[in-house]
């Protein structure tokens, strides 16, 4: 199955994770050095110099007609935690169109998330 992301820490090893399995909460509590993400367009995002990342994949089930109980895997968050500031790289999986967007820790979409999955 094709890697997603790469977790690389500060003692070089390295963490992959993939759409399917997407096991970034499974990933070591460790010092990052980076995260290099995979784009739809097979070119690379890499984020690192942050505290803390954050990840997590937007999916919708159809509930009915020729599709149902299919998952569609819409879009994918990376993100990077300075400060109290985040940077969000939102992905759409289906066309590869990358949004941005700086927003601070109290932001209410950041309060949401579950605080476990920060590394």
């Amino acid at each position: 199955m094709k890697n997603l992301f790469e977790i690389i820490y500060g003692d070089n090893t390295v963490y992959y994770g993939n759409l399917q399995l997407d096991l970034w909460s499974a990933s070591p509590h460790k010092k990052i050095k980076y995260v290099l993400y995979k784009l739809p367009s097979g070119d690379s995002l890499i984020l690192s110099g942050y505290q803390e990342y954050y990840h997590m994949i937007e999916v919708t089930k159809d509930l009915n007609g020729t599709q149902r109980g299919i998952l569609n895997f819409e879009y994918s968050y990376i993100m990077g935690k300075k400060l109290n500031i985040i940077n969000i790289y939102k992905i759409n999986l289906k066309n590869g169109l990358i949004e941005f967007k700086q927003t601070v820790e109290n932001d209410k979409f950041i309060k949401g998330l579950n605080l476990n999955y920060w590394r």
